[in-house]
């Protein structure tokens, strides 16, 4: 709860201190984390203090952060406020049925409640408007890996690449892809966007 609900928390290791990008990873899955935590404890005492830290920082700066919060707070059993949001994404859609924007932010509203089947509902309208929009594939995959569904995760996966989404050092910490792991297509993916970014670097680092 601290890693997630302190802003300033500081980690045992330096490294994760002082590489910002990657603490604020390992903090966005704390706070992914706590709701499933929070639903298993027994203590009431200890489900409310989840649930009042999460309610402290709900209207944080940082709009990831928010977005953690709120999905958390509803698998916690605070729905209103994401009720609302999914409201008004369909409410957007039915006014701009045309814009892929509303559809995949209602996809990503029902993935993080997991909500999976409903959430690629949405994403596949993105890509009926946008068959090359790397990051709905990349959440698809995500979906049909925490769904247990390994080829399409794979599928998906693949697509996502090929669409330009190339953020190699996320796909290996995301939580959502661990049941992709230990599948050696996913680990020839993971070789060879690293083996294609270290090609970049060296050649940027040559000019």
């Amino acid at each position: 709860k601290e890693i997630f609900v302190t802003e300033k928390y500081k980690f045992v290791h330096n490294n994760f201190n002082e590489d910002e990008s990657l603490a604020y990873k390992i903090r966005s899955l704390a706070g992914e984390a706590l709701a499933d935590f929070g639903a298993l404890i027994d203590e009431q005492h200890r489900h409310i203090e989840i649930v009042s830290a999460l309610r402290n920082i709900r209207y944080h700066r940082d709009p990831t952060i928010r977005e953690i919060v709120v999905a958390s707070l509803y698998r916690l059993g605070d729905t209103a406020e994401l009720d609302r949001e999914i409201q008004e994404c369909k409410k957007k859609i039915s006014q701009r049925p045309s814009d892929p924007d509303g559809y995949f932010d209602l996809g990503m509203l029902y993935l993080r409640i997991h909500n999976y089947p409903a959430g690629i509902e949405a994403l596949e309208k993105v890509l009926d408007l946008v068959p090359y929009f790397g990051i709905a594939h990349y959440n698809m995959a995500c979906a049909y890996s925490c769904m247990g569904e390994i080829d399409k995760g794979i599928s998906c996966l693949q697509a996502a690449i090929e669409s330009g989404y190339d953020d190699v050092g996320w796909m290996k910490l995301d939580g959502d892809l661990r049941n992709l792991r230990n599948d050696p297509r996913f680990q020839r993916i993971i070789k060879t966007l690293e083996t294609k970014n270290y090609d970049l670097s060296r050649k940027i680092n040559s000019n």
